[in-house]
């Protein structure tokens, strides 16, 4: 007896550790996953001038895990259409069905009521008319005689108004000078004290450039901004698209500026290199171009990044002394 109850709690015991070892390889899977399964971007679009303006197509989509996830983006004809989809399921874009109303039928009894009540209506508006009538003409008597009333009272404060102003003592030039040196002097002094705030503002912005520029300038600063660089480059090279190609046409009315154009941009073709390929018109005035782009972005690579920046002393000093340094200001 005592056998087969162990038996059943092994075989229980069994059971509930292969399930939890299987939710923890799910759980490690998934973060995987989500660390290592990069998310994939694309785009392409082109651009042309003509009589109405520049006329522009986009085309951008985002994908992750084998297009479990996927971020669409159009614009065609000034016109933007986005799609987010999940297993195929397009949450943005969902169609629902209208609803059916149902039209009320009204019975005769209903109609029969309305027009009894109506005709009731209409007797009671003729009987009112001869009593509105006779209450208007009471009405406008009254409005004539308030209007009388109200331009003597009218007439009557003017002339109050004016005898006060005859009893008021007249001030004398001195006087008025006075009061308008006295006016002049307060708005110098407010301009003053607003050209001293400037100016205190100002010395406490440059002390505190001078500051910032001292602590950059330590050895131990030099150094920490070395690496934070390096990481913050990698970071960037790691988001920027590895594959990238780009066309663009360019000319002028007069074939000089469009020479001077290419002069100019061939200066900078250390930067773009092959990726951007010009094509010059020396006949006509044009403009259009084209695009093409591709990468991909990793959780892991971000996080470890964000990571080290976190973990880096210099970083948390810094935005100490930034605090305190900008605290007068």
């Amino acid at each position: 007896m005592l056998e087969t109850i162990l038996s059943i709690i092994l075989i229980i015991l069994k059971i509930l550790g292969i399930l939890l070892l299987s939710t923890l390889l799910l759980i490690v899977t998934l973060l995987l996953i989500v660390l290592f399964v990069p998310v994939r971007y694309k785009s392409a679009g082109d651009f042309s001038k003509n009589e109405n303006g520049i006329d522009h197509h986009i085309f951008a989509k985002i994908t992750w895990c084998l297009r479990i996830i996927s971020i669409n983006y159009q614009r065609v004809d000034n016109k933007d259409n986005i799609s987010f989809k999940v297993f195929g399921y397009d949450f943005l874009n969902r169609k629902r069905k209208p609803k059916k109303r149902k039209v009320p039928v009204k019975s005769s009894t209903d109609t029969s009521r309305i027009n009894t009540s109506i005709s009731k209506k209409e007797a009671s508006i003729i009987d009112n008319n001869t009593s509105i009538n006779e209450i208007s003409s009471a009405k406008k008597a009254e409005n004539s005689i308030n209007n009388n009333t109200i331009k003597n009272d009218n007439n009557l404060k003017v002339i109050e108004n004016i005898e006060e102003d005859n009893t008021k003592p007249n001030k004398s030039i001195k006087d008025r000078i006075k009061e308008i040196l006295i006016k002049i002097k307060e708005k110098i002094l407010s301009i003053f004290n607003k050209i001293k705030a400037i100016a205190d503002k100002i010395k406490k912005i440059n002390n505190v450039k001078n500051s910032f520029i001292e602590y950059l300038r330590k050895d131990t600063s030099k150094k920490d901004i070395k690496e934070i660089k390096k990481i913050i480059i990698k970071l960037i090279k790691h988001i920027l698209p590895r594959k990238l190609k780009a066309t663009v046409g360019f000319g002028f009315e007069d074939a000089s500026t469009t020479g001077k154009v290419l002069g100019y941009s061939s200066i900078f073709y250390g930067i773009y290199g092959e990726n951007l390929e010009l094509e010059p018109d020396f006949d006509k005035e044009v403009l259009y171009g084209k695009y093409m782009l591709k990468g991909r972005i990793r959780m892991f690579n971000v996080l470890l990044a964000g990571f080290k920046l976190y973990r880096n002393k210099w970083i948390r000093e810094f935005i100490t002394f930034s605090k305190e340094t900008v605290k007068d200001l």
